[in-house]
């Protein structure tokens, strides 16, 4: 299956808008939702009255059954509110959802739409009582196609469906391992070009600057992707700074200099004097927040800054970019085995450095007890990330340009040959994908894992709370079989 035949498959047949539409195409509700949550890309909203509506807090992602957003905080005209948010395409879907007779819906305080109706409706709750409605699509500050290209859909909550999905009882089951892997082989095509696109989005015209971006992200892991996206963007404007006074900065932007950190480790001499540059160079920093659940101490934010802050001051984006490329070149058309395989793809794990540092070598954040033994900075699994996402991406399209069919599959065979990352959310899908069956140690390559990540992303993230009205197996039977 090539890369050209998912792409047909997740187009949809039409180009009438809907919920179902294609994310590339058109906004869908996580667009929306990631926008809310955000408050970004869109200006002042008012109500269909013409109330001004200002967001104190756009409320808690409900990853679960009802409203979009939870415990929100709204002045609307000169009145707070609080309570829930519900948001869809448009206003109808207020009562295509039956939301008007749902009691979990009676605290909503805002229904929000993208589209404005032509002949508006009033929305209702279960106990009679109206929702201040607003509409987004006057209020954008950009374009929907650039909207789409910004928005990550992956990095934000979704609703994990509960036992294998439509897919895996009426495809998957029946469906031989040849053909799974193809078609996961294929998404995960589409999925590297998604990725060069987005970064492209964010990057600009220049290559290295594209690269740089992805590697911020990477560093971010999914928590803090797009805010150590924001810091790289706002420390790359700067004129060069040290190492050090580019992770004072980011930690600044971040939070960490607030009274409570600085009570917390005001006995760190490097703490203390990472402050002091902070204060003593510039006074203007964005105001990013960063996320600390679910993270192991080896993968704190703090370690990650240091990392981001020492390839800035060394520039490194453009030769290792160059040298990645050299190491693929020279290398590609000698693997001729599983093993000469693994060989170059541990040749492009060394072209990035594992760095070494007196301080962050030995601690976590800035403790006062040292690690007797040196704490990797940049590990193998780390590594293996940034190919994966930003450098396979970069390689793949200049080989589809390229048009070398011997060099595409020399390309797969690499990508399979890579061990997958096995994540919470991989778990997750080989069971909805292929249930309690053994054809989920299909996804044990990073190939077939990303693959599975972009179908997921297509179709699963668009229908969380069930696979009523999926269209993917559907799809995938009138083209493929």
């Amino acid at each position: 299956m090539s890369l050209k035949m998912y792409q047909l498959l997740i187009l949809p047949c039409s180009h009438k808008v809907s919920e179902a539409s294609a994310p590339y195409q058109f906004l869908t509700e996580r667009h929306l939702h990631a926008m809310w949550l955000e408050q970004k890309y869109f200006k002042q909203l008012n109500t269909v009255h013409g109330e001004p509506i200002e967001v104190i807090s756009p409320g808690i992602w409900n990853a679960e059954a009802g409203p979009d957003f939870l415990k929100a905080h709204l002045k609307i005209g000169s009145e707070d509110y609080f309570g829930d948010i519900e948001i869809h395409l448009s206003e109808e879907a207020w009562y295509q959802h039956q939301h008007h007779i749902d009691e979990r819906y009676d605290n909503v305080i805002l229904h929000l739409s993208l589209w404005e109706a032509q002949n508006p409706i009033t929305i209702l709750k279960k106990n009679q009582q109206k929702v201040s409605q607003a509409y987004l699509e006057k209020n954008l500050s950009i374009s929907h196609s650039r909207i789409i290209k910004l928005i990550d859909l992956d990095l934000y909550p979704y609703k994990k469906f509960l036992g294998s999905g439509k897919c895996a009882h009426a495809l998957f089951k029946t469906l031989s391992d040849h053909k799974i892997h193809s078609f996961f082989s294929s998404a995960a095509s589409w999925r590297l070009q998604q990725k060069h696109n987005f970064l492209s989005s964010w990057g600009g015209d220049d290559a290295s600057t594209q690269f740089a971006a992805g590697f911020s992200r990477v560093l971010g892991y999914k928590q803090n992707a797009q805010a150590f996206l924001e810091i790289f963007h706002w420390l790359h404007k700067l004129p060069l700074q040290t190492t050090q006074k580019y992770l004072a900065l980011a930690m600044q932007a971040s939070g960490y200099f607030s009274d409570d950190y600085q009570k917390k480790w005001n006995a760190s001499e490097y703490y203390l004097t990472l402050l002091a540059t902070a204060k003593n160079n510039f006074k203007n920093f964005p105001n990013v927040t960063l996320q600390l659940n679910q993270i192991r101490p080896l993968n704190h934010p703090l370690r990650r800054l240091f990392i981001l802050s020492y390839f800035l001051h060394e520039n490194l984006w453009s030769s290792l970019l160059k040298r990645l490329y050299s190491v693929w070149d020279d290398n590609w058309k000698n693997c001729q085995t599983k093993k000469e395989l693994r060989i170059l793809l541990k040749a492009l794990q060394e072209v990035l450095p594992t760095l070494e540092d007196p301080h962050w070598s030995f601690h976590f954040t800035f403790e006062n007890t040292a690690h007797k033994d040196p704490l990797p900075l940049m590990g193998k699994e780390l590594r293996t990330n940034v190919l994966i996402n930003v450098f396979l991406p970069f390689l793949h399209e200049k080989i589809q340009k390229r048009g070398q069919q011997e060099e595409l599959q020399k390309f797969q065979e690499l990508f399979y040959s890579i061990p997958a990352l096995k994540s919470g959310k991989s778990r997750y899908l080989i069971h909805r994908f292929f249930g309690n069956t053994d054809k989920g140690k299909i996804l044990k390559s990073a190939q077939m894992e990303q693959g599975a990540y972009q179908l997921h992303h297509d179709f699963c993230l668009h229908y969380e709370a069930s696979c009523e009205g999926c269209p993917f197996v559907e799809r995938y039977n009138q083209s493929f079989k």
